[in-house]
């Protein structure tokens, strides 16, 4: 069980929706458009691409990938393990990111 007595899919599920909804707040932020996907790494290369270095964060950010559709439209594999500390770390992490960034962005309107 993860965190909060969620099953690691399902807890991955929730870290991988928290994610993708940062990135994508980051992009809208900058002004740029980004395709309908959960595929974190299309994101990424987006903000990448327009000069945003992301954190360094203990799970792999594109680890996250996997359990954007896995839990809510299919029968999760069993076999899909999560460490629900690291992917909570890696959103909290990911979120101090985004929020700094911003109202930096903010400052420089």
């Amino acid at each position: 069980m993860g965190l909060a007595g969620l099953p690691p899919t399902q807890f991955g599920f929730h870290a991988q929706q928290a994610v993708e909804k940062l990135l994508k707040a980051l992009l809208s932020e900058r002004g740029i458009s980004y395709p309908w996907t959960h595929n974190l790494k299309d994101l990424i290369n987006l903000l990448t691409k327009s000069g945003e270095t992301l954190p360094r964060t203990p799970l792999a950010i594109m680890e996250l990938t996997a359990f954007a559709s896995v839990w809510r439209y299919d029968d999760p594999p069993q076999e899909m393990l999560l460490d629900s500390a690291e992917a909570s770390d890696t959103v909290r992490i990911l979120r101090e990111f985004v929020v700094k960034r911003v109202a930096e962005l903010n400052r420089q309107v």
